[in-house]
């Protein structure tokens, strides 16, 4: 089975992980996670930070 967590942020403007999503990535350890904003296009380690109109293009 694959997790992929998701957060969706309305006003992020630098990538930044919340306490549950940080809590989620170490208690289950997927293999990557997304969080959507409405325009932080970025990487960080396995986190991809993307515009929320590119989720199609992400998750399939």
């Amino acid at each position: 089975m694959k997790i992929l967590p998701v957060e969706i942020k309305s006003d992020l403007k630098k990538p930044k992980l919340t306490k549950s999503f940080h809590s989620f990535l170490e208690k289950y350890k997927p293999k990557n996670g997304l969080i959507l904003s409405e325009t932080l296009y970025q990487e960080k380690n396995k986190i991809k930070f993307r515009p929320i109109f590119s989720v199609a293009k992400e998750i399939l």
